[in-house]
């Protein structure tokens, strides 16, 4: 590799390590918040370790490649070891969550001694292939820079390469590998091409003996990771490890999960779990629909509560499809309807598995769904609805927060009717506290100045919230149900006359501002509060709202 050609050779090099290198990030943050969450503190923490160890590595490298022989043979063996490390890494993952739920046992009330140390686990997972990476740019600067006038030149252009690399790892993984052939199988093909550059690079250093071994052991590698990918990840989250007592509760917890969809997407990883009677639509980890009678009330009072509570609603947007429960019952009402979800692979969850149990809910002449952002299907369109209910996942979930936020509350209002109804799902679970809840409901009364709180968790156990916001007074009184499909649905989860409906109001609009007058922020785009408060919830840091308007009337 001397001369131009060699150059351009050494540039290309650099370019396919770096896509490579990428997508192996993309990967591995889309696979560790199946354990660890895909809290903000999760996400920003692994990108911590992901830097630390490239500079480490390049700091190392770069001390001693004064005294290094043959640079070609050790970058070879780099990226050998990267892309062997690559196609283990999946495989690695699952073991990590048994010492991590140790961890959380040891150290889960001390939110920051927690976060300090879970740094370390990034660490241990990551340190070997990112300190590898960070190796790279000292050692093909030291092969490329034969004088001081050219090395600026050289170097620019080596840097520029990987850049270049770096910016199209991402793109092809993450828009078209990932949505093709899932996060393991683009870990694969990462590591091919880490490994088949290794062998290139060994075989130019003359090195043929040392490329030859190599090749069966690569070989084994691929041949194993192929192989293994083929069976879902049998995985416990962060979100739910303070449920279980010791180590013998998780195993007996998974063995009990029986995968019957799975689906590595674009956004997520969508899984549907069988465990006894209970089917349960998992996204990156996190149960966010089931059949379950907790999930049902929820999911049906959702459609049902605001349509009985406006006058005459013709026209209705859903945003989160979830298990399809909630525009299921909505089939059942006539009303025309729009779906917003933005997870192809939830819809396909839907296709293939829920629809024998929500009512066929897809299969509805009067519904459209759309496969997209919700604020940019808002953004887009100049429709306006009756209802807007919204039932994104729970905001300890980083992604969904601009989905309770002041300004995604304005643009609802925007694209509501003459005496329209947003209906704002909120939960009041072990993640969330006093604190949140009232800022979450100070951000709703900031531009809904009427807005009622009911009780949609099964039996009254005030975990589950529906916020009825609208901009004139409502009526917070059913009259009665409309039809007998309507009222079979209210009986399945406890609710046996419109009169125990009524039962579920918490607080009325006068009650929810004096309860949110105390809330010292807002949720908003550019202080999105909230997503940072809920995580410490887990660690014994907020206050769980027992108890809202006592006063009601």
């Amino acid at each position: 590799m001397k001369g131009i050609n060699g150059e351009t050779k050494l540039l290309l090099a650099f370019g396919i390590s770096g896509l490579a290198a990428l997508s192996h990030e993309v990967v591995w943050t889309r696979l560790m918040v199946l354990i660890f969450g895909s809290t903000v503190y999760a996400v920003s923490t692994i990108l911590t370790a992901f830097m630390a160890g490239l500079a480490l590595g390049s700091y190392y490298i770069g001390k001693k490649i004064a005294s290094i022989k043959n640079l070609y043979a050790l970058f070879g063996f780099v990226e050998l070891g990267i892309g062997i490390y690559g196609i283990a890494f999946p495989q690695i993952l699952p073991y990590m969550q048994y010492p991590y739920f140790i961890l959380y046992k040891v150290l889960g009330g001390s939110f920051v001694l927690f976060q300090a140390t879970q740094v370390l686990i990034y660490l241990v997972l990551l340190l070997l292939p990112t300190f590898l990476m960070g190796a790279t740019f000292p050692i093909l600067s030291k092969i490329v820079v034969t004088d001081l006038d050219s090395s600026g030149k050289k170097i620019g252009f080596l840097y520029s390469s990987n850049s270049i690399g770096s910016m199209m790892g991402p793109v092809i993984s993450g828009f078209f590998l990932i949505p093709v052939v899932g996060i393991r199988y683009t870990a694969l093909v990462a590591g091919i091409l880490n490994i088949a550059l290794g062998l290139a690079f060994l075989f130019s250093s003359k090195n043929n003996k040392k490329a030859l071994a190599a090749i069966p052991i690569a070989l084994l590698v691929v041949s194993s990771g192929y192989v293994a990918y083929q069976n879902p990840l049998r995985t416990i989250n962060f979100y739910y490890i303070p449920i279980f007592e010791d180590l013998g509760e998780v195993e007996e917890f998974l063995q009990a999960q029986q995968t019957v969809f799975y689906r590595e997407g674009l956004y997520s990883t969508v899984e549907v779990m069988k465990s006894g009677g209970t089917l349960s639509l998992k996204i990156d980890g996190r149960v966010d629909a089931s059949t379950s009678l907790r999930d049902m009330s929820t999911q049906h009072l959702l459609a049902y509560l605001p349509f009985l509570l406006h006058k005459n609603p013709e026209k209705i947007l859903n945003i989160g499809l979830g298990g399809g429960f909630t525009i299921g019952a909505l089939k059942n009402l006539n009303a025309s309807l729009d779906v917003v979800e933005i997870d192809e692979a939830v819809v396909e969850s839907n296709e293939k598995i829920f629809k024998a149990y929500n009512n066929d809910a897809l299969n509805n002449d009067k519904m459209h769904l759309y496969v997209t952002d919700a604020r940019n299907f808002l953004f887009t369109t100049d429709s306006k609805w009756d209802i807007i209910i919204s039932e994104p996942s729970n905001p300890v979930t980083s992604s969904v927060n601009h989905l309770f936020t002041k300004e995604f509350f304005v643009l609802a209002k925007e694209h509501l009717k003459e005496g329209g109804i947003l209906a704002q799902w909120f939960p009041n679970d072990g993640s969330i506290s006093e604190r949140e809840y009232k800022i979450i409901l100070k951000t709703l009364v900031s531009e809904f100045p009427y807005v009622s709180i009911w009780d949609v968790s099964y039996e009254k156990r005030l975990s589950n919230t529906l916020m009825i916001a609208s901009l004139k007074p409502e009526s917070t009184t059913v009259a009665s149900f409309p039809n007998k499909a309507v009222e079979n649905d209210m009986i399945e989860i406890g609710i046996n006359s419109p009169q125990e409906l009524n039962a579920r109001l918490v607080c009325n609009p006068d009650g929810s501002k004096k309860f949110a007058a105390d809330a010292q922020t807002m949720n908003l785009d550019d202080l999105p509060i909230i997503e940072f408060l809920v995580p410490r919830n887990y660690f014994g840091e907020g206050t769980r709202l027992t108890e809202m308007c006592t006063n009601v009337n």
